[in-house]
């Protein structure tokens, strides 16, 4: 799903996209790598 979203987005000429996701979600860590996306700062986690 965020392999075909991304397509969806360069295809309309977003060449740039910004996302986050929580620190400890690996499995979602794993996939943005997997579909290409790189990490550009360090993980941080907002205090409660």
């Amino acid at each position: 799903m965020l392999l075909k979203g991304t397509r969806v987005l360069q295809d309309v000429g977003v060449w740039r996209v910004f996302c986050d996701t929580d620190a400890n979600n690996i499995p979602m860590i794993s996939t943005f790598k997997r579909v290409g996306y790189q990490q550009y700062s360090e993980s941080w986690q907002r205090p409660l």
